[in-house]
Formats: C-alpha cells, structure tokens, sequence
C-alpha cells in the first residue's frame, strides 16, 4: 500500500522518489507515501525490529478499484493480522488504505481491532514532497505550534515563524490539525491538510545523514522534504475491541493560472485596504490643517502568491526556523 509516483496532468512530479530506493520485499522504499505502523521510529521495547512498524513491508491485497467522478481514480487495499505478525505484534487489526489519484491525491487509512483486547498505535503517512532546490523553500502553517526537537533529545521548542531548511531538520510537531503550505521560488505551493490527525513531523536529511543512508542520493536533500501526516508522540492512539481510527491526508497542488489570479485578487485587496487607510490618514492631516498629499497609487506595495511572478514577490525576507 505505498504510493510511489504522483503527478497531475501537465504539472511536475509531487512526490520524491529516491534513485537508490531498493524495490524489494526485504527493503522499504525510500520515497513515496511509506505507511508507518504500528509504530513510528524504532520499536519502544525492542530495536531488533523494523523501523516504522511493520506495515510498509508487507504485502497487501487489492480489495477494491473503481472510477470516479472526473478524471479520479480509487483503489483500496487491505491487510490483516496473521501468525507472522502476531509472533512480534500480538493484535488482531485490519487495515484498509483508500488512495484516489486526481487533481488531487487523497490518502485515507483506517485502522480497526476486531480482536478481544485493546491496543495502542502510532500512525505515520510518510510522505515524501518533490522540491527543485531545498533553499527556496518555505514551510507555512505551523509557527506558533510546540514542537519536540528529535535532533535535540526531545526538548520541546516554539516555531518562530516560518520554516525554512538550512540543516538536518526532525520535528514532531504537536498539537495541529492545521493546513501545511510549502512554498517554493518560482513553482505551484503543494497543499496538505489532513484529518484524524493531531501532529505533524517535518524531516530533511541534510548532508552527513544522506550520505550515511545507502538508499539515499548524497545530494537527494536538496530536493526533497517530508511533511508528514501522523499519529505520534502525544498523539498515538488507543483502539479498544470492536472500535476503528481514520487518518487522512489530502495532498494538492495549486494550478499555476489560479496562483496568478490569487496574487492579482489580493493586491486589489491589498489597494483597496491602502487606499481606505490613505484617505483617512488624509482627512487626519486636513483636520490638522496639513497640505501634505496621500500615498499615490503607484506606491502601493504588491504582495506574494504560490507561483506569482517575481515582480509580485514579497522583498521582504522570510522568517528561518
């Protein structure tokens, strides 16, 4: 149940794919949507034991395909428990993966326990997102949220702003259900929001971790970065018998033509506001008994949009994280 490969019609890849991902039953694959569970990271007891769970390596059955509306496609897959899984994960749980392939990717897991006992799980969509250079990026969405700094044994920090990547980046961020942005110079922003799902792990590998992965590009950070959907940390969750959980992430990229009909919708707004301001500051200064002229139209400042043109860019720098 891994999604490799995403890409609208007339538009650039949206997910990474790894040139040296491994494409066999005894290796991950580096790149896509690998599904982790039941749990994330390494196992909590026993290290011996797959990292990210055991879901990602296992081999699901196709339940179910159909067309949709459009131009969307659904599939559906299905795993379940079995001797082997229960020998090192003793649950009995059925998963189904809903993917749509569109305009838009839709990734919906639903986690269910048919079994007599409750247990407790950790849930990623690992998704890997297709950038051209890793320095013009930028990560909207969470500033203001707490994070847990993995690279800093798990001190819990505030973002500041926006996040922009300049060195090995693992964060779990918590408490969010928000929309995330990634916006890059020059390209459509990529769009992920989500539900079921309270926290978000934002990853990039940088130099030394890259080269150190055998399945990684030397120079593969450059051009990628996961924001992930997850389950994890504070945000695990407990499924008593009889009982399912579903999470889900919708993953879009904004076309190109309603990027630059936004950029132009908002500095119209953007005039309309000035102007309003300026004709106040102006009936300030009369009452004052100033000569002084308002702000002409000429001055007024453009804003920024997803794939605007450069002459709508912002010149003011962004916040680094």
């Amino acid at each position: 149940a891994h999604v490799v490969h995403f890409q609208p019609r007339g538009q650039d890849p949206v997910l990474w794919m790894s040139s040296e991902s491994r494409f066999d039953d005894a290796q991950p694959i580096r790149g896509g949507v690998p599904l982790c569970w039941p749990w994330f990271g390494a196992h909590p007891a026993d290290s011996s034991l797959p990292q990210h769970g055991l879901a990602r390596l296992a081999n699901w059955e196709v339940a179910k395909t159909s067309q949709m509306t459009g131009d969307t496609t659904e599939l559906i897959m299905r795993w379940g428990d079995s001797a082997a899984t229960q020998q090192v994960w003793p649950h009995a749980f059925e998963l189904l993966m809903r993917v749509c392939f569109g305009e838009e990717l839709t990734l919906e897991l639903t986690i269910s326990n048919p079994g007599d006992k409750a247990f407790e799980c950790a849930t990623a969509l690992h998704t890997y997102f297709a950038v051209e250079n890793i320095a013009d990026v930028t990560i909207v969405g969470l500033a203001g949220r707490r994070f847990m700094d993995q690279l800093d044994n798990d001190t819990v920090k505030i973002q500041s702003g926006s996040i922009r990547i300049g060195q090995e980046v693992d964060r779990v961020y918590l408490d969010t259900e928000d929309e995330v942005v990634i916006e890059e110079t020059g390209r459509p922003a990529i769009h992920i929001s989500k539900t079921g799902s309270k926290s978000t792990v934002v990853w990039n590998p940088w130099i030394a971790k890259s080269q150190r992965m055998e399945d990684f590009p030397d120079l593969g950070y450059q051009t990628m970065v996961c924001v992930e959907t997850t389950n994890a940390e504070t945000d695990t969750r407990v499924l008593e018998p009889s009982q399912s959980h579903g999470i889900r992430q919708l993953v879009s990229r904004a076309h190109p033509y309603r990027c630059s009909q936004l950029a132009r919708r908002r500095q119209r707004l953007e005039s309309i506001k000035q102007g309003r301001g300026g004709r106040q500051r102006s009936r300030q200064r009369n009452s004052r008994g100033s000569s002084e002229c308002r702000t002409p139209r000429s001055a007024r400042t453009n804003i920024a949009c997803c794939n605007a043109p450069a002459t709508l860019r912002s010149a003011s720098p962004r916040n680094s994280a």
